[in-house]
């Protein structure tokens, strides 16, 4: 799980276990993913998905297009970001490409 969200954004409060998460994502700004892409490369496999957010969803489905556009496989993003865990407790999350 990549979260693409800048590092001062990054670094606001979030409950990471609201969203069944023991431990915060990896914080890699959509400004620096390109840098990041060789080292994503090698984890993306069958059996290792990844899967990008940031607030609103802006930003992770550009940097999933990013991924998929240079021949990576299984990458998601979540569709609506961040900003759904202050939604309503019966809007479920859509995970997309």
């Amino acid at each position: 799980m990549i979260d693409v969200r800048e590092s001062h954004e990054f670094t606001f409060a979030q409950n990471w276990s609201d969203l069944g998460l023991s431990k915060p994502p990896r914080n890699i700004p959509l400004s620096q993913l390109t840098n990041a892409l060789p080292e994503l490369m090698q984890l993306d496999s069958e059996d290792n998905s990844i899967l990008f957010l940031c607030r609103s969803g802006r930003r992770s489905q550009v940097a999933a297009k990013l991924a998929l556009r240079i021949g990576m496989k299984n990458i998601t993003h979540i569709c609506g970001g961040l900003a759904l865990n202050s939604s309503p407790p019966n809007y479920e999350m859509e995970f997309v490409i």
